[in-house]
C-alpha cells in the first residue's frame, strides 16, 4: 500500500460508514462544528477489520516492529487493542499481544505487582522493560491516558511508551488557548499520531461532492477560529 493510502481509505470508509458527518452539530464544548466524527458508528466487521489495519498501519509508520504490546483503555480502547494486534498478523504478519484494563478492579485492594496486574489488567503480562504503545479513539483531555500510564507503571518497572495512536485529531485548542494532544505529550514525553485529522479530511474531500466549496469553506472557517496554527496552516 502507498504511504498514506490506509488514510484515504480510512477517511472514505467513516464517511460511507456514516462516522464522518458534515452538517450542523453540537460538540459537548458547545461549539457549532460544521462536521462531526464518531468511532462508535465503526461497529461492523468490516468497521473492525479497517480500523484495524488503520491503526496498524500508523503503528508501522512510526515505529515499525519495535514495540511489545498495544494497551487500550477501557471501554472504546479494548476493542481497539484486539483490532490492531489482530490486524497486525493478519495483515502485516507481526504477531504482538494486547491488553486493557478494568474499570472497576477484580478484587479489593492493593498488593504486590502480581496482585495489582491481576485484580486490574486483562490479556498480555506486562513485564519490566515492555515497550507499550497505546491505543485510544480520540483525546480530549487526556485523563484516561495519564490514569493507564499510572496503572501500567504500578504493574512493572521501566516501561516505555513509544506511541499514543488515536483515530482523529480535531487540531483544536481548548477555551485555555492549549491542544490537548501536545499537553499531554509534553507531559508524559510520549508521541502522539492519530490515523488521520481534520487537515487530512479536509483536503481529501476538498472539491468534492462530499464537501463542495460551501461546506469547505465553513469548514475552513471553524478552523481558523478554533484550530491549532497547523491546522490554520494546512487549509490555507
Amino acid at each position: 500500500m502507498a504511504r498514506d493510502e490506509y488514510k484515504q481509505q480510512f477517511l472514505d470508509f467513516c464517511y460511507k460508514s456514516g462516522a464522518l458527518k458534515f452538517g450542523d452539530f453540537t460538540l459537548k464544548s458547545g461549539r457549532k462544528s460544521p462536521y462531526f466524527f464518531n468511532s462508535g458508528a465503526l461497529h461492523t466487521g468490516e468497521a473492525i477489520e479497517r480500523i484495524g489495519d488503520a491503526y496498524a498501519s500508523t503503528i508501522l509508520a512510526r515505529l515499525d516492529d519495535k514495540f511489545d504490546l498495544v494497551f487500550g483503555p477501557a471501554y472504546k480502547g479494548i476493542s481497539l487493542s484486539v483490532a490492531t494486534v489482530f490486524a497486525l498478523r493478519a495483515f502485516h504478519d507481526i504477531n504482538k499481544s494486547w491488553v486493557h484494563d478494568r474499570k472497576v478492579p477484580k478484587e479489593h485492594g492493593e498488593g504486590n505487582t502480581k496482585e495489582v496486574q491481576a485484580n486490574w489488567l486483562v490479556g498480555s503480562p506486562v513485564n519490566n522493560g515492555n515497550r507499550i504503545v497505546l491505543v485510544d479513539d480520540v483525546i480530549t483531555t487526556g485523563g484516561t491516558k495519564y490514569d493507564s500510564v499510572e496503572l501500567l507503571n504500578r504493574c512493572a518497572s521501566s516501561l516505555q511508551y513509544p506511541l499514543l495512536v488515536i483515530s482523529f485529531d480535531r487540531q483544536e485548542v481548548g477555551v485555555d488557548g492549549k491542544n490537548a494532544i501536545a499537553s499531554f505529550s509534553e507531559n508524559t514525553g510520549i508521541p502522539i499520531s492519530s490515523v488521520v485529522n481534520v487537515s487530512d479530511m479536509a483536503n481529501h474531500f476538498r472539491g468534492t461532492d462530499v464537501l463542495p466549496h460551501e461546506t469547505y469553506k465553513r469548514l475552513e472557517d471553524y478552523v481558523q477560529k478554533y484550530g491549532t496554527e497547523e491546522a490554520k496552516g494546512a487549509l490555507q
